[in-house]
């Protein structure tokens, strides 16, 4: 080791000015001989004049593709040249000219564009570009359409349980759609979405527009000519209301009205919470069924029978369809049992009351179906006998019927009733 140390540092001024002057030398032939060499470099590719295109009403659909496109530049020249031009290479350009183009009729014409390449002139060497990769581009020309679309709000999220939301407001409702043919055929709906989260009062939110695709893809290539809309959601107390609904006049002679529908029976009524406290049913117009054979329908707008600050609830029917189902009457002669007849006495002092009833027949009306259903044992009457004098008396029963039965005769059957005086009972005897 320290014959190793002897050996470098002997004479070590010499060695040292032997190494300086070979560099020296090395620099020298380097810069007499200058060899030529090739060299590859990458630019960003530029577009230049889209008025041009833009002007001409026309659009280049594939511009984000081609856009900041990497180009591949082979560059001969001498060596400390090229050094040169690698030092400035941010100073080197590519880009396409649109003004060169011809004009086309913009139905998705494929165009190539050469590709320049442009080094930077405070160079003064010169250079030979052998190649370029690529060295032209392909543009799409399209034509320039807009489109008005309706905006479709897409709400995420519900009001708090006890509240629902109203009607939303959007302001503006509508959004134009630019761009290339291809790009706005395929936007299908332009949404703003909104998240909500159990909301209790009106709300404001600014919802960001979005173009989507019929398959729900979002679609990039498009300009809206508004990036966002104002939604107004109104907020309001719901209670479910019961809808009454009947029938007035008299069907034709032989008819009845065998029962009354109503579609739909509730309805969900929104307003604030103090007015929808007074209301628990909405009354509905009669059907007039005075003369009809048939089936008889109403339809009514149900708003128009809302009180002032009340609306129906979003999906809610509107409308009210009320039929009164007319069929006609079939009659049926019945029994009332003596059995089943039930009385009640009320007379003054001395007086009695003597019924022996029998079986009454008598005959019903109905439909055919409670007609068919009716049994004797359905049927009940009741009598009163109060505030007469002795004497004798045909009085009318109360008949009892089971609902949809009535009597055909408008008098109601009746029975006979003796009303006498009382024996006086013997005075007792005195035990002597």
């Amino acid at each position: 080791m320290n014959k190793f140390k002897h050996i470098l540092m002997q004479d070590f001024g010499w060695k040292l000015l032997s190494l300086a002057i070979a560099i020296c030398l090395w620099f020298i032939v380097i810069n007499i001989e200058d060899p030529v060499e090739t060299r590859n470099f990458s630019v960003t590719l530029e577009i230049l004049n889209d008025s041009a295109i833009t002007e001409r009403g026309q659009t280049i659909s594939n511009y984000e593709e081609i856009y900041g496109q990497k180009i591949n530049v082979r560059i001969r020249g001498q060596r400390i040249a090229l050094d040169r031009l690698y030092q400035n290479r941010n100073d080197m350009h590519g880009y396409i000219d649109l003004s060169t183009l011809e004009e086309t009729p913009g139905y998705g014409e494929t165009v190539a564009a050469t590709v320049i390449v442009k080094l930077p002139s405070n160079l003064s060497a010169s250079y030979e570009i052998e190649g370029k990769s690529p060295g032209t581009i392909n543009l799409i020309i399209e034509n320039r359409v807009s489109v008005e679309k309706s905006i479709v709000l897409d709400i995420q999220g519900s009001a708090d349980e006890s509240y629902t939301l109203a009607a939303p407001e959007l302001t503006p409702q509508t959004v134009t759609v630019s761009g290339s043919q291809t790009m706005v055929d395929s936007v299908d709906t332009v949404k703003a979405a909104v998240n909500i989260l159990n909301i209790k009062e009106d709300s404001h939110y600014t919802a960001t527009l979005v173009a989507y695709d019929a398959k729900g893809m979002q679609v990039d290539g498009v300009t809206l000519s508004v990036k966002s809309v104002d939604v107004y959601i109104p907020v309001k107390m719901s209670k479910k209301v019961k809808l009454v609904y009947s029938y007035v006049g008299t069907p034709k002679a032989g008819y009845m009205v065998e029962n009354v529908t109503c579609d739909p029976e509730y309805v969900y009524v929104l307003g604030d919470e103090e007015v929808l406290k007074g209301i628990d049913e909405i009354d509905l117009t009669p059907v007039n069924v005075d003369g009809k054979e048939a089936d008889t329908t109403m339809t009514f707008g149900i708003k128009y029978f809302l009180s002032e600050g009340v609306k129906l609830k979003e999906g809610t029917k509107d409308k009210a369809v009320i039929t009164a189902n007319i069929v006609k009457e079939s009659t049926k002669t019945v029994t009332l049992k003596a059995d089943n007849i039930s009385f009640k006495v009320e007379l003054g002092e001395g007086l009695s009351a003597e019924v022996s009833p029998d079986d009454i027949t008598f005959d019903v009306r109905g439909s055919k179906a409670d007609i068919e259903a009716l049994k004797d044992e359905q049927i009940t009457g009741s009598l009163t006998v109060t505030n007469v004098e002795a004497g004798e008396y045909s009085m009318p029963l109360k008949v009892t019927l089971p609902e949809g039965i009535n009597l055909v005769e408008a008098e109601a059957p009746s029975i006979s009733v003796k009303v006498v005086e009382k024996e006086p009972e013997p005075a007792s005897e005195e035990v002597q």
